[in-house]
């Protein structure tokens, strides 16, 4: 019996763990398609010039993006062809590209911008805003976490609801029906492994400031051995463009350009990763498949009553708490299971359906056999 529940819970974290990596892939590539980031910085550098009295209502948001416009790296022939065809469009697309691609500002690069702006400030204003600037970091990377809060929640919603997966109905089942208890339970090898890989997957989607630096360095041999005395503790990108502006106090004629083509790698690099995170979205939509959970199975009457629409808020909810949690949980629940099956001697079959904490492609396969 006790076997019996840990299996179904085993099964129930397969398919959480599931849906969260598409919950964590949609969220990240939203983040990127709509600049959050950009945002961030705009709306933080629109509040300091308001508070120094540049600008009211729409007035300070306005010059915030100019300044950043300004501020921003030229974009390269592909992406200023693209550009050109996303203004084609227009709506809510030319909405999203309005945003700044500029994430981060020195203050010595805004004061430079604030010098060269339509309405230039005093110097002590000029100093004031730049302090304001500086003590409003730890308030960016809260409302970051809170935007990238509220689209884990949306997509947590919007996943569950597609699918149509109660959490209680699903774990109904996998307690009544052995046959698809032991057909998840099937996966779980499967579904660890892969879980795993997606993780460290998604995990690498963001701006992966160390990764771009060792790229810069790649491009330019002369100045590897300079560009290594850079620590990337901390992988902040503010940190590491003050170290390689730092290292790179020997060519002040080629430092500022070499910041530039840092950013750009960055941003880059950015893009292909969330590439990547549609990948691994796609990915588990194959698994989930395997198991016969796909988009939308029920129709429109699965939420004609109230008892469904409740479990899938539970779902979403549960979703909420992210691919590693499920990860972890699969792995002690396994764990468990396989303890007392050995315990018991006679819990061989049990064991062999569950797989050890980090199998191997050629684990898995022992497993199954």
């Amino acid at each position: 019996m006790l076997l019996d529940v840990l299996g179904a819970l085993i099964g129930f974290a397969g398919v959480m763990l599931l849906l969260s990596l598409i919950v964590t892939s949609l969220g990240q590539a939203s983040q990127h398609l709509l600049r959050l980031r950009g945002r961030n910085l705009q709306v933080a550098l629109a509040d300091v010039l308001e508070r120094i009295g540049k600008g009211k209502g729409w007035t300070a948001p306005a010059l915030a993006s100019e300044i950043l416009r300004d501020a921003a790296l030229p974009p390269s022939e592909t992406g200023a062809r693209v550009a050109r065809n996303v203004d084609k469009i227009g709506g809510p697309v030319r909405w999203m590209r309005s945003a700044p691609s500029l994430v981060w500002l020195s203050p010595d690069e805004l004061d430079h911008a604030l010098r060269k702006a339509s309405t230039p400030l005093s110097a002590a204003k000029a100093r004031e805003a730049r302090e304001l600037f500086e003590k409003s970091q730890e308030r960016m990377t809260e409302r970051f976490k809170s935007w990238m809060r509220y689209l884990a929640i949306f997509w947590a919603i919007a996943v569950a609801g597609v699918f149509q997966i109660s959490a209680p109905l699903l774990l109904r089942d996998l307690s009544t029906d052995p046959a698809l208890r032991a057909r998840y339970l099937a996966e779980t090898a499967t579904i660890q492994a892969q879980g795993a890989e997606a993780v460290e997957q998604l995990r690498a989607v963001g701006p992966a400031p160390v990764d771009a630096l060792v790229e810069m360095a790649r491009r330019h041999p002369r100045l590897a051995a300079v560009l290594e005395e850079v620590s990337g503790e901390g992988r902040d990108v503010a940190q590491l463009e003050h170290e390689i502006r730092d290292v790179l106090r020997d060519v002040p004629g080629q430092r500022e350009a070499l910041v530039g083509e840092y950013r750009q790698i960055l941003a880059e690099m950015r893009t292909e990763r969330v590439g990547g995170s549609l990948d691994v979205a796609e990915d588990q939509l194959g698994q989930l498949a395997r198991i016969d959970i796909v988009p939308w199975p029920h129709g429109w009457s699965f939420y004609g009553r109230f008892g469904n629409v409740l479990g899938v808020l539970i779902t979403a909810l549960l979703l909420t708490l992210g691919a590693p949690f499920w990860f972890d949980a699969i792995k002690v629940l396994t764990s468990l299971r396989d303890k007392i099956a050995l315990a018991r001697g006679g819990g061989d079959g049990a064991a062999k359906a569950s797989p050890p904490p980090k199998p191997a492609a050629g684990d898995a396969d022992k497993t199954d056999g």
